[in-house]
């Protein structure tokens, strides 16, 4: 594939026109070194309109750090094959959209023009987390998310050879389900999900009549009433407030929410004698455990994000 040549670059910044990398389809090679030295050593050659870059396959790491880039620095629909470095540079404009980035900014991320960067974060911090410590501190919450989101999605794409398969499978998971913490809200809509697939197993006609309620005198009641009770007797379905009436509604919030407890689920029990109740007993149980990971994770996902740069 041909790389776009200083010349080209030239060209196009000097007139202000975007430069399209694109041929045949496919992104032509873009070196990242070029675009810095026209935002350093060649920037009173740059029109006021700016470096405007599209469909271009950026090599080696776009660096801007300590740079005073006085016209906007555009990128659109290019691939960077390393994170942009930006501490302590003060941008005119950046704009970065429909762009594959290894990490470390978002989608239509959008740099204001009086955005100083030159408030540093420690040394030792990971270059995603020095962004998202910009980004957050100039009020880009989400892009700030979407960085460290990023990140955990590279090291684990980096690390798939490496670790037990177990730990890889908790580690995606977690990346799927609340996106590491920094989407909590995510697992609540799994949560629902369970609640309701555990609401309408319970109106199955098969599971619902293997519902049983012993009472303190031993008495045993079904969901239609008291067990063994003749048909033409007239007694209500809880025995005029012998048992807590069955209600399956109640009962999934009960069996999937750890921190409730509305008496259904310690007085309603699935007759394991049957083959319905067997099934009920192991699909409530399973419904419980992971009531209790899912919120578990949404848990750990809250303390995560209060903890986030």
């Amino acid at each position: 594939m041909d790389a776009v040549s200083e010349a080209e670059v030239e060209a196009a910044v000097a007139s202000g026109r975007v430069l399209d990398c694109s041929a045949g389809g496919a992104r032509r090679t873009l070196d990242a070194a070029v675009l810095r030295r026209f935002c350093l050593a060649r920037k009173a050659e740059v029109d006021p309109r700016g470096i405007r870059v599209a469909n271009a396959a950026v090599t080696g790491q776009l660096d801007l750090v300590g740079l005073d880039v006085p016209f906007p620095l555009r990128l659109a629909d290019c691939e960077l094959d390393e994170p942009v470095m930006a501490e302590g540079a003060q941008l005119f404009d950046l704009v970065i959209t429909g762009t594959s980035l290894p990490g470390l900014l978002a989608n239509g991320v959008r740099v204001r023009r009086d955005l100083d960067l030159s408030r540093q974060v420690p040394y030792n911090a990971s270059p995603y987390e020095q962004a998202a410590r910009v980004f957050r501190q100039h009020g880009y919450g989400d892009g700030a998310r979407a960085i460290l989101i990023a990140q955990r999605r590279h090291a684990r794409a980096a690390g798939t050879k490496r670790g037990s398969p177990g730990g890889r499978a908790l580690d995606a998971a977690y990346g799927l389900t609340v996106a590491y913490g920094y989407r909590p809200a995510r697992v609540l809509w799994l949560i629902l999900a369970l609640l309701v697939a555990v609401t309408v197993s319970l109106q199955v006609p098969g599971a619902r009549a293997a519902m049983r309620a012993t009472t303190s005198s031993g008495a045993v009641y079904t969901t239609a009433g008291p067990l063994g009770r003749p048909a033409h007797t007239r007694t209500a379905p809880c025995g005029d407030g012998e048992v807590r009436c069955f209600n399956p509604v109640l009962y999934a919030i009960d069996t999937v929410i750890p921190i409730i407890s509305l008496d259904q689920r310690s007085t309603w029990y699935p007759d394991t004698s049957t083959l319905d109740g067997t099934a009920m007993q192991w699909w409530l149980d399973i419904a419980t455990i992971l009531g209790w990971l899912l919120s578990s994770v949404f848990v750990l996902a809250l303390a995560g994000l209060a903890r986030s740069p």
